[in-house]
């Protein structure tokens, strides 16, 4: 019974950093922050993610693996370079960063637990966590901020269907499924991908031009993964000795 209560309270805590992780990002938007320099700023993740993984997970991150993250952190300034533009207040400066330290919290608490051996709640369970962390983060702020006023409209219900189903859903879900098999830098590098296919969708959809500057960006942001993915080399496994002693033992 207490296992299970820490379970749930892994998968409620790190819901709760994914999702103030979200909100402060659009927050620092509205409040006058070009879309391009929070892009950039939220980029730094995978960063303090390696910087942070050896303490508290025990998982040390390769050297090929900083070169990955150095390299996904270039293609991200290739792709929205031009995009970056100074403005908006000093509390729209700091909001990204908090984003970064939430969205790193999220993803250590939830690999740490991982590697104790501590996280083998369901993932449906983990999402249905992850809603009520929601509703426990923002619910209040809709009230007390808005008064749950909105205009409704086509686009306000497709963005609201989008952020619920495709992001908070399938995109976290996916997320916490590979921190279940994967180091949490490892994951993190993921993000790098994350403005090339922006671009590529803005292409698709809306008929958006794509830059030569996009185009290598996005093939840098793709090596980059790569090379942060590659399996580990067996010579590279000495510089993963405590996290290997820490892997959690499978149920017969």
């Amino acid at each position: 019974m207490v296992l299970h209560c820490l379970q749930n309270d892994v998968a409620g805590g790190a819901s709760q950093y994914v999702d103030v992780a979200q909100v402060v990002v659009l927050g620092a938007i509205d409040l006058g922050l070009s879309a391009s320099l929070a892009a950039f700023i939220t980029a730094l993740q995978p960063i303090m993610t390696g910087v942070l993984s050896s303490r508290l997970t025990g998982e040390r991150v390769a050297l090929r693996e900083w070169a990955g993250l150095g390299l996904g952190l270039a293609a991200v300034a290739i792709v929205i370079g031009d995009g970056i533009a100074l403005g908006g207040s000093v509390i729209a400066y700091d909001l990204p960063f908090l984003a970064v330290i939430s969205i790193t919290v999220a993803s250590l608490i939830d690999r740490s637990a991982t590697v104790e051996g501590m996280n083998s709640a369901p993932l449906l369970l983990v999402t249905f966590w992850h809603g009520v962390a929601s509703l426990a983060v923002l619910a209040p702020m809709a009230i007390g901020l808005e008064g749950l006023q909105a205009e409704w409209n086509a686009n306000l219900v497709f963005a609201v269907v989008w952020l619920a189903r495709v992001i908070s859903l399938a995109a976290y879900g996916l997320m916490f499924v590979l921190l279940r098999r994967l180091s949490a830098p490892r994951v993190a590098s993921l993000t790098y991908l994350s403005p090339p296919v922006t671009m590529v969708m803005a292409w698709m959809l809306f008929g958006e031009t794509l830059t030569l500057a996009g185009l290598v960006g996005l093939g840098i942001a793709a090596a980059s993964v790569g090379l942060t993915l590659t399996p580990r080399r067996p010579d590279d496994a000495g510089t993963n000795a405590r996290s290997r002693a820490r892997e959690p033992i499978p149920a017969e």
